[in-house]
């Protein structure tokens, strides 16, 4: 939703902008697909990077068409207000279940506005005569879903005269409101609030170009819940720069909070997207836990409430529905089953995290996830695999120690080099034990250090020839992400001049020992890599190119 929220602002508002990080998940190139139907001119440039271009600016050409938003909430409700602004005849629709949510709250708001809008009984379709937007303030009932409200201020935020919303209802999960006031201020714009009254005011705009999708906190929990299920780790510095609007961000906290013993009564209005969850969390902790707030999950993609209760008695889950809220007693013994998430991508990582917890458990219909994570099935796959350390190869002098560290720094993970396990153990240098003992004796000695150094959570830097070992080669096969840099021989040669302890491979001259290995070794490299770095860069630009390649590697 934060994608969406940039989308709609950048489109909006005069000027090109380059949008960084927006996932190609089904939600976001809904948002693509019906600005670009409205006029406004946008399109993706690279998907595996998120990029996306934007020449932003009303159209001025009346147009008409018709924007199918299939499932997607936040879209539909953001395109209606923008719709509102574009002159043309505008039908906004979705799927089945999208035309039974409510819509109605938001449509009489633009007609307090001017808008020539009606709508099927409250629900999608909407139609919008565009162009008649034509009054500053209007009154809002919010309390079926803050995104009515959010629509009306990034929509308003393209009139000279803003917006001014006054609201009739407390608002429905009021932290997601952050998020939206976080994407103003990108475009110059704040929030300035007198009892239920809100008003768009300018604030000062650094006017950046380049913006940037912060990473998706929703998303990101269910692997917080399952890491704290499970006792595994979870790490994404991504989300811990800075901190976050995004309401999800208070979510670790939740989950200490679930670890005290006893009954709990708690109120997840702040945390909706959650709910399911952390309702995992409560069916395995020894307990009542009661969770309220949680009205409006009954209009999302499912009647989440009514579908959770379902499916968790499926399992064995003692759980009972209440109008706003759950009542669940755990610990639960789950038994086989195969559950039926209704179309609803949070229902299916809610109902993974309890296939991941017991056997016979599995979910039909998974592939609906493609809504906000279009990755998801794969990277649990890759979760559920044994976890692997980073082993970083390549020739000697091509950086691949100070890489492990850099890596490691940046990950919070463990470094080690395999060159000084061999040293520790012996009581010599690389250098003696070739020396005295023979290439032989320290080919053994670095396969053992190979063996012991691959465990998870670390960053493992290998000896230049480790990787002619047939017995290495295996071992990072099954155990390692392995990341190969590469690095021009005239470099190496440089690098290794100037550190005279290496012992030398051969009696040939360096710069063609150097190359003749090279030659011999990159095949290998190149066969048993999983992700290749290129040479000539500096340290701080390789530790980022790698962040970014294991990324792509597991979306998270």
């Amino acid at each position: 939703s934060h994608a969406n929220r940039l989308l709609a602002l950048a489109a909006l508002h005069p000027g090109r902008r380059v949008l960084m990080g927006a996932t190609p998940c089904d939600d976001v190139q809904t948002m693509v697909d019906g600005l670009t139907t409205l006029g406004f001119r946008l399109e993706w440039q690279d998907r595996s990077r998120g990029r996306i271009v934007i020449d932003g600016g009303l159209p001025v050409h009346e147009g008409n068409g018709t924007l199918p938003c299939g499932p997607a909430g936040t879209a539909l409700r953001f395109l209606v207000a923008i719709a509102a602004l574009v002159p043309g005849e505008w039908t906004i629709t979705g799927d089945e279940r999208m035309r039974e949510r409510p819509i109605g709250p938001l449509v009489s708001a633009l007609r307090e506005l001017g808008v020539e809008a009606e709508d099927a009984s409250g629900c999608p379709p909407v139609r919008v005569r565009g162009g008649t937007w034509r009054h500053d303030a209007c009154r809002l009932d919010a309390s079926l879903s803050s995104q009515f409200l959010s629509a009306l201020l990034l929509a308003g935020s393209a009139r000279e005269g803003g917006i001014q919303v006054d609201l009739t209802t407390a608002l429905a999960s009021p932290g997601y409101l952050r998020a939206t006031e976080s994407a103003l201020r990108h475009f110059g714009h704040g929030l300035e609030r007198e009892g239920e009254r809100l008003r768009l005011v300018s604030v000062p705009s650094r006017g950046r170009r380049l913006l940037r999708v912060d990473a998706d906190w929703s998303a990101a929990g269910f692997w917080l819940v399952l890491s704290s299920l499970t006792g595994g780790d979870f790490h994404d510095p991504a989300l811990w720069k800075g901190g976050s609007d995004q309401p999800d961000f208070d979510l670790p906290k939740m989950l200490a909070f679930m670890r005290k013993p006893g009954d709990l009564d708690l109120d997840l209005s702040a945390l909706p997207d959650q709910a399911m969850n952390l309702a995992v969390v409560a069916a395995r902790r020894r307990g009542r836990t009661r969770f309220r707030g949680l009205a409006n999950l009954r209009h999302k993609e499912c009647d989440r409430l009514t579908v959770m209760t379902r499916e968790f008695q499926r399992a064995g889950i003692t759980i009972k529905e209440e109008p706003d809220g759950v009542i669940i007693e755990g610990p639960a013994t789950l038994r086989p089953c195969t559950f039926n998430p209704e179309g609803d991508h949070r229902m299916v990582m809610a109902l993974a995290l309890l296939g991941s917890l017991a056997d016979g458990l599995s979910v039909s219909d998974a592939d609906c996830v493609s809504k906000s994570y279009p990755g998801f099935i794969r990277d649990l796959e890759r979760a559920h695999e044994r976890a692997r350390a980073i082993a970083i190869i390549g020739m000697r002098g091509a950086g691949k120690s100070s890489l492990a560290v850099s890596l490691a720094r940046v990950l919070g993970l463990r470094s080690l080099d395999t060159d000084a396990i061999v040293e520790a153990r012996l009581g010599q240098s690389i250098a003696d034990v070739v020396r005295h003992r023979g290439w032989s004796a320290f080919r053994d000695a670095e396969s053992q250090a190979v063996a012991t150094a691959l465990e998870p959570n670390c960053v493992v830097a290998l000896g230049g020839g480790a990787i002619e070992t047939e017995d290495v080669r295996c071992r990072l096969q099954d155990r390692a992400v392995v990341v190969w840099v590469r690095e021009a021989v005239p470099t190496l040669v440089t690098r290794l001049r100037a550190n005279e302890d290496r012992p030398r491979l051969s009696d040939a001259a360096l710069e063609d020992e150097v190359a003749s290995f090279a030659a011999r070794r990159d095949p290998i490299h190149a066969m048993i890599a999983d992700i290749v770095l290129p040479s000539g860069v500096d340290l701080e630009t390789r530790t980022s190119q790698c962040w970014q390649a294991l990324q792509d590697l597991c979306s998270w």
